[in-house]
C-alpha cells in the first residue's frame, strides 16, 4: 500500500510592522510519502520520508532555516495477541532542527539522531 500527504501552509501577517511578512519556525510546504508491504497476515515492512520545507526564524522575514528530509522504517511482526515493533528513525541519521528561534542569535535545537524503538505489546 503507498500513501502520501501534501501540505501548503502561506502562513503570513495580515497587519502590523510585519505585514505579509511569513510567520518565523512555519513551514510554508510538508510532504509525506509511505509504503506498506505485508508479507502475510503477521509480518509486514513500513518505510516512509518525511520533507519539511525552509522556514523563516525572525519576524523580519531575514534569517531562514533550510529545509530536510528524513527517512523511517519499521517491521512489525503479529502473532495472537502478541506484536513486535521494531521502528528506525531517521536512517541516514541526517542533522536537522524542528525548532529554530532567532532572537538576534540564531538558536537551533537539535532532533534525534538515528534512534532505534523497540516495542511489544499484546492485546487483551
Amino acid at each position: 500500500m503507498l500513501g502520501g500527504i501534501y501540505t501548503y501552509v502561506d502562513a503570513r501577517f495580515v497587519a502590523g510592522p510585519y505585514d505579509n511578512n511569513r510567520v518565523p519556525d512555519v513551514a510554508r510546504e510538508l510532504l509525506k510519502l509511505n509504503a506498506n508491504y505485508r508479507f502475510d497476515p503477521n509480518f509486514s515492512l513500513f518505510g516512509e520520508l518525511v520533507y519539511t520545507g525552509p522556514r523563516n526564524l525572525d519576524l523580519g522575514n531575514r534569517a531562514e532555516q533550510g529545509g530536510y528530509t528524513v527517512a523511517n522504517l519499521a517491521a512489525t511482526w503479529a502473532r495472537r495477541s502478541w506484536t513486535l515493533q521494531a521502528r528506525l528513525n531517521n536512517v541516514t541519521d541526517k542533522q536537522y532542527t524542528e525548532f529554530a528561534s532567532f532572537f538576534g542569535t540564531r538558536a537551533l535545537y537539535p532532533s534525534p539522531e538515528r534512534n532505534l524503538m523497540l516495542t511489544l505489546s499484546r492485546d487483551f
